[in-house]
């Protein structure tokens, strides 16, 4: 099980940063959500109307319980998902591209189907937003790493 490089972490104004324990899952989607509205006439005429498209990252993260605290904090922070704010993908002090958006209502961290000691669990969120190209070196404060974190793998 190899370390993982830099930090993921999350900001609520893109200068105070919170690290988490460890970096997401690689097995996290991204996609477009999109909405159109559609119109018919009397003679069956369509007209089609673009209302949105936004960015979509279903992402998951594995921790232990004495892990699940910086998780639950992040979900509170957030007050689940009244609150916008960045999220860090990449490696601390790389240029690099943030993603903005609110996360789905809800703290569900589950056993993972694996046997372990100690227990580990997936939280899987969906965010919706955009992304947000910066430099980190420049443009904001580099995240702080989590208090008594190696940045290891549990996978």
């Amino acid at each position: 099980m190899a370390d993982r490089p830099g930090v993921c972490a999350y900001s609520l104004d893109n200068i105070d940063w919170t690290a988490f324990p460890y970096g997401p899952k690689f097995d996290f989607g991204y996609g477009l959500e999109e909405s159109n509205i559609s119109l018919e006439t009397d003679i069956g005429r369509r007209f089609i109307y673009s209302k949105f498209s936004r960015d979509r990252w279903d992402i998951t993260f594995r921790f232990t319980e004495t892990e699940r605290s910086a998780f639950q904090d992040f979900h509170d922070a957030v007050d689940g998902q009244i609150t916008p704010f960045y999220l860090s993908l990449g490696v601390a002090g790389v240029a690099s591209a943030l993603i903005y958006g609110r996360k789905t209502a809800g703290f569900f961290p589950a056993g993972i189907s694996v046997p372990a000691i100690p227990v580990i669990y997936e939280y899987r969120f969906t965010i919706i937003g955009s992304v947000v190209d910066i430099d980190l070196t420049t443009d904001f404060v580099t995240p702080v790493p989590f208090a008594g974190s190696s940045f290891g793998g549990l996978w």
